[in-house]
């Protein structure tokens, strides 16, 4: 027995279908049988049928009470229900906005430290310092767990200079510097950072 699409009426191919499956076949893939559904006119008693169902529900998505109030970062007006009162901003991107979020603890330079660190000007300038100092620790001489300490913090520099974007880190010449790295082993590293 074969069968055609009710929709293309082509062949439906078999392939590795047993003859049960086959037989209840109406298309020949999803794509047909969305295309029919599109055509399809939905009769007045399914459409009465699906309204009486939310008839006496109680509908959430209405807005509840509530007033609109300006975003402390972009000024855009927005609406916030009752319960969201304490809600200052318009939306996640003007929360992370760090100066403006009332709950920031001042760590930017902790931001910027890891976002100089994921540079590609901070891996030529690790693989520099680890070139000059021939891939071993300067305390002890070991080439095993080497880290590049920096002699100058970076939180210092970036004080120093000022650094709030990462053009001004690509363009600060002592971030860069290989005479402020140094290659220590990590027991080495650990007692530099006691000091």
């Amino acid at each position: 027995m074969i069968r055609y699409c009710k929709q293309c009426k082509r062949e439906i191919p078999k392939n590795s279908l047993d003859n049960w499956t086959y037989a209840k076949r109406v298309f020949c893939n999803k794509k047909c049988y969305s295309l029919w559904q599109k055509t399809q006119k939905i009769s007045e008693e399914r459409k009465l049928k699906a309204s009486n169902t939310l008839k006496g529900r109680k509908i959430t998505w209405i807005k509840k009470s509530g007033k609109y109030i300006k975003c402390k970062v972009c000024n855009k007006e927005f609406y916030i229900t009752n319960s969201g009162l304490n809600r200052r901003f318009c939306s996640r991107r003007c929360s992370k906005l760090r100066e403006n979020n009332p709950g920031w603890t001042g760590k930017l330079k902790e931001t910027i430290r890891k976002t100089i660190e994921s540079l590609y000007e901070y891996r030529l300038w690790h693989s520099d310092v680890l070139k000059k100092d021939n891939f071993k620790c300067q305390k002890c001489f070991s080439n095993k767990n080497i880290i590049v300490h920096h002699i100058k913090k970076v939180s210092s520099i970036i004080d120093e200079y000022n650094i709030k974007t990462i053009d001004d880190a690509i363009n600060c010449q002592e971030l860069w510097n290989i005479n402020n790295g140094l290659t220590l082993c990590q027991d080495c590293h650990k007692e530099e950072h006691k000091k």
